[in-house]
């Protein structure tokens, strides 16, 4: 990021998240989760005072740029804060294959992955 004509470290304060309360679901569009899927989920939940049916966006485990996963071991901690939840997640391409693999492992039936033009019906 840019800031006066010198670079800084991005803090994504800018990027936001969608809540949607429909019917008696709470759902959590995330996006990109560049501050991290448990950071947003628990700021979501404490703005609801309620857990999440659904979650929808990328995890942000995978950067293609550098062709880079996180820690194995991470992405396997963050399958078990996840497992906590009753929620039901749908997660996109900046999660990458890999990690989505790792993260099933944990997450079973809890977990899918959406890519380009996949519909989903909550």
């Amino acid at each position: 990021m840019k800031i006066n004509k010198e670079y800084v470290k991005d803090t994504f304060n800018h990027e936001q998240n969608l809540i949607i309360n429909d019917e008696g679901k709470n759902i959590l569009v995330a996006g990109c989760a560049h501050k991290g899927i448990t950071n947003i989920l628990s700021v979501g939940e404490n703005i609801c005072n309620e857990s999440f049916d659904y979650v929808i966006g990328g995890f942000h485990l995978f950067n293609p740029v550098s062709k880079k996963y996180e820690d194995n071991e991470l992405i396997t901690s963050i399958g078990f804060e996840l497992n906590k939840r009753k929620t039901k997640y749908y997660t996109c391409h900046c999660t990458g294959t890999n990690a989505f693999k790792i993260l099933k492992e944990t997450l079973k039936h809890k977990i899918n992955y959406l890519s380009a033009g996949t519909t989903i019906e909550l």
